[in-house]
């Protein structure tokens, strides 16, 4: 057996406006995250973050920069977040979504996990982070 790890990357969409990051609430576990998902073979990283976010949002952003690699060592999962704007689209839910929200930057620590929600406050910074997480909460 191979032991491997998978590559996902996330959308950090910001609108500075409203003070609100662009979240989903997952079909499969109801969390609330960024959206994103897994790096498809022969596939650039920011084309896997726009594809992805229109897949699961209804909306076009740009890849503005990268903000933070998280990896789950447990989980044999490394995910590259990038901060992104919006450029069009409206909001909907996917089959990957149940539901799709802009959620204000201080409600957004009260909603999602915390090896979630730190990928998410992470693109406000202007340094960029490497942090280990559980897939609940950042041990690193």
């Amino acid at each position: 057996m191979v032991n491997r790890h998978w590559v996902s990357v996330g959308a950090a969409i910001y609108d500075e406006t409203a003070d609100a990051f662009l979240l989903i609430q997952r079909f499969d576990n109801s969390l609330w995250q960024l959206p994103g998902g897994l790096v498809e073979v022969g596939e650039r990283l920011s084309e896997a973050v726009i594809r992805e976010t229109l897949e699961e949002t209804g909306v076009e952003v740009t890849v503005q920069r990268p903000s933070g690699i998280y990896e789950s060592p447990n989980h044999s999962t490394i995910s590259i977040v990038f901060a992104c704007s919006y450029v069009a689209g409206e909001l909907r839910p996917s089959s990957e979504s149940r539901s799709v929200a802009w959620v204000g930057r201080l409600a957004v620590a009260d909603l999602v996990q915390d090896a979630y929600s730190c990928r998410i406050l992470d693109a406000l910074g202007d340094r960029f982070q490497l942090r280990t997480t559980d897939e609940v909460g950042i041990i690193g």
